[in-house]
């Protein structure tokens, strides 16, 4: 059956982590007919720093994931967020090429994307 790419609730963050979600984040769901099977999202933190994550079941694909991560990047873009950080999950294969590809940068132990706004 076919991925499809959702905006996350709550209650997905819920289902799927099995905890309550952070107070301020913002996330999409890669949902089988059934199951949700991927997310990717974003939290902020007291800060305001801006701290990317992605989670996926064994069962997705990269591309399904590709797509949600894509969601949550254009969404950050479009509310105007000036950078965001991530860290790279060395366990998985390729992950760095990944990130790269998505425009993120190493910066220290995190890695960097910045987002360009036309003057």
């Amino acid at each position: 059956m076919a991925v499809f790419v959702r905006r996350a609730t709550d209650a997905d963050y819920s289902e799927f982590y099995r905890q309550d979600p952070p107070y301020c984040w913002l996330g999409y769901v890669a949902v089988d007919p059934d199951q949700i099977v991927g997310m990717a999202g974003v939290v902020w933190t007291d800060l305001g720093v801006a701290i990317a994550f992605m989670d996926r079941n064994a069962n997705v694909s990269p591309v399904a994931m590709h797509r949600t991560a894509l969601r949550v990047l254009a969404a950050l873009e479009e509310v105007g967020e000036p950078v965001i950080f991530t860290r790279c999950d060395e366990h998985i294969p390729r992950a760095r090429e990944w990130l790269q590809r998505l425009g993120f940068v190493e910066d220290g132990e995190l890695w960097r994307k910045d987002f360009l706004w036309p003057h």
